[in-house]
């Protein structure tokens, strides 16, 4: 007789605010209290140094994801979405001389509920900028030089070529 599987039970999710210690705890609590970075940080118990980059250096990936979790908590998905709506079709009032009162779209508001709805959706990516340092040795460097060189010639002579040959197809053949 074959074992029917195991059911694997849904283990309720981990409160990552308590996983947190006490003045990460401390500061999650400043920041929902409408406190700055700095000022939260600050308070919990973190240096002035610790403070200053308090975005790098105290919001690691457990802080993020105890903020994600408050946030979900207090603001249902469904909430989101109606005021993004609300936001992607923002309209404003104002006195018109001839008309009265108009009511008209409000582009600027209505653009950046559009962005914040892309980035939401995963449809909008940041710009990034990438450094990278690439060591090159002199005997390299020259190789690639000429390398270049010889494709800038190759292109120069292919232009040359290629006016000269337009040139002969343009001038006028000689009557026979």
């Amino acid at each position: 007789m074959a074992k029917s599987p195991k059911k694997r039970r849904k283990r309720a999710p981990k409160d990552s605010l308590r996983s947190l210690d006490i003045r990460k705890q401390k500061y999650v609590a400043g920041r929902l209290s409408g406190k700055s970075k700095k000022a939260s940080a600050i308070e919990a118990g973190y240096s002035e140094s610790m403070a200053e980059n308090a975005a790098a250096k105290i919001e690691s990936k457990d802080v993020r994801r105890a903020f994600q979790q408050l946030t979900r908590k207090a603001v249902p998905a469904a909430k989101i979405v109606k005021r993004l709506r609300e936001g992607l079709d923002a309209t404003w009032v104002h006195q018109d001389g001839k008309r009265g009162e108009v009511e008209e779209p409000y582009y600027r508001e209505r653009r950046e509920y559009l962005i914040l709805a892309a980035k939401l959706g995963g449809y909008y990516i940041e710009k990034r900028d990438i450094e990278a340092e690439l060591k090159i040795d002199d005997k390299e460097r020259s190789a690639q030089r000429q390398r270049i060189l010889d494709l800038l010639d190759r292109v120069t002579t292919a232009k040359v070529e290629e006016r000269m040959r337009a040139q002969v197809t343009a001038a006028p053949k000689p009557e026979s």
